[in-house]
């Protein structure tokens, strides 16, 4: 085990970097939140690596441009779970800065060639309650180059 707070580690036989962000409180105020550049990221972790495959493990998913803008190819995340109480073919209602019906509860978001992976998770935040939000571990398999 690594723990990769605000460090990556290389599989150079894999070609996959994996890069651990551990945000400032400040970026999960409940009704203001703070904005999120890139060049945030790269002050924090460095640069993202161009010529490997970068994996980025950030809690928070509400930032995913500026996680895409710093060179992430996959970002995995999860912070919402789920959106704590979830309508079928609405999604999560309710994350825990009190943000309604963000898109990215859960699932996964694709953009511009950039993909992020959200987890429900397995427990629950502020509000002791999961309705329609069954607990939820992500399996990803990362194939690295042949």
């Amino acid at each position: 085990v690594r723990i990769l707070e605000n460090g990556s580690v290389l599989l150079p036989e894999y070609g996959i970097r994996i890069t651990g962000l551990d945000l400032p409180r400040e970026y999960y105020q409940k009704l203001d939140r703070t904005k999120l550049e890139s060049k945030t990221i790269s002050r924090m972790v460095g640069h993202a690596d161009r010529n490997d495959f970068q994996v980025l493990l950030a809690h928070n998913p509400v930032f995913f441009d500026a996680y895409a803008g710093w060179g992430a190819d996959l970002t995995l995340c999860g912070h919402f779970h789920g959106g704590t109480i979830r309508i079928p073919g609405l999604g999560g209602v309710m994350t825990p800065q009190y943000q309604f019906f963000l898109p990215w509860c859960a699932g996964r978001f694709d953009a511009d060639g950039k993909t992020m992976i959200v987890s429900r998770g397995l427990g629950t935040h502020s509000i002791n309650v999961r309705l329609n939000d069954r607990p939820e571990l992500v399996c990803v398999t990362l194939r690295g180059k042949q």
